[in-house]
């Protein structure tokens, strides 16, 4: 890892938009575009203070992955769809009841190539080609409790592609697309994290929880950081890091992750960015 030249101090807040009535379950976003997804099935983009909704799904919308005019979606009511901001149009790229499975929703969506996708189907992992949209089963897997539904993640190694960890209740798993059978690693905890995400360079794997415990693990020396690999700036009393469903790493400093606290005060709640760097 390198030093961490940036003073993080000098990051200031931002305003607070409503972009929609309904709860946001997906984020992502292209250059000055914003897009989300939200609980009652809707996708939208926000720009410059303004945000257009539209309702592809009936269900909540569990991925978003946003490339050019085009923005790719998942949902938990089986579907996958494509939406044209250029052309204006939603096409359906995939379908529980077109593939031949059982009802299913779509619980998470990764790009696994360029044209592929890794697709979390609840008690399947399946491979989607949006050239023939056709699937493929890769691997079964248990499904999720009733009460995890909300806990959905799966994210793929960044570097070598090929790898690629599952969040289920309790426990994370890591898979790999070369080979058959049970995953090759997993790890058990006492509560259900709610996200596990990669670093940039796939050294290091992130879970996290709602209420604001962290493990980061470093995969290629087969450990958990502990406090005294992990340096806070700024420095704040409370280290915990966000119930976001997000990638919290940061894109251009690849030994770094955002963290949230939230700090009360005379009846006012101030959230505080601040970032986590491992450190080698």
């Amino acid at each position: 890892f390198y030093d961490d030249d940036l003073d993080w101090s000098l990051l200031d807040s931002s305003e607070e938009y409503i972009v929609s009535t309904s709860a946001v379950t997906a984020l992502d976003s292209l250059g000055d575009f914003v897009t989300y997804g939200t609980k009652a099935g809707g996708v939208g983009v926000l720009l410059a203070q303004r945000s257009l909704t539209l309702r592809p799904h009936s269900e909540p919308v569990t991925e978003l992955l946003t490339s050019g005019a085009k923005i790719l979606s998942s949902s938990l009511d089986g579907t996958v769809r494509r939406l044209d901001l250029v052309k204006q149009v939603s096409s359906l790229e995939y379908s529980w009841d077109a593939s031949g499975q059982t009802k299913q929703g779509v619980c998470g969506l990764v790009a696994s190539g360029d044209h592929t996708y890794l697709m979390d189907c609840n008690d399947k992992l399946v491979m989607l080609d949006l050239r023939s949209k056709r699937v493929k089963v890769l691997f079964d897997i248990n499904p999720f409790s009733p009460s995890d539904l909300n806990n959905r993640r799966i994210d793929i190694e960044p570097i070598n592609k090929n790898l690629f960890s599952v969040c289920r209740d309790d426990t994370v798993m890591l898979w790999d697309f070369r080979k058959t059978g049970p995953p090759v690693q997993d790890f058990s905890f006492d509560d259900s994290p709610n996200l596990a995400s990669w670093s940039p360079d796939g050294s290091c794997l992130l879970v996290s929880y709602e209420e604001g415990k962290h493990h980061i693990f470093d995969v290629t020396r087969h450990t958990k950081l502990t406090e005294d690999y992990l340096k806070y700036s700024p420095d704040i009393s409370t280290q915990e890091l966000p119930s976001l469903g997000g990638n919290l790493w940061c894109s251009w400093q690849g030994s770094t992750v955002f963290q949230m606290s939230r700090k009360k005060a005379i009846n006012v709640r101030k959230t505080v960015l601040s970032a986590v760097e491992c450190q080698g």
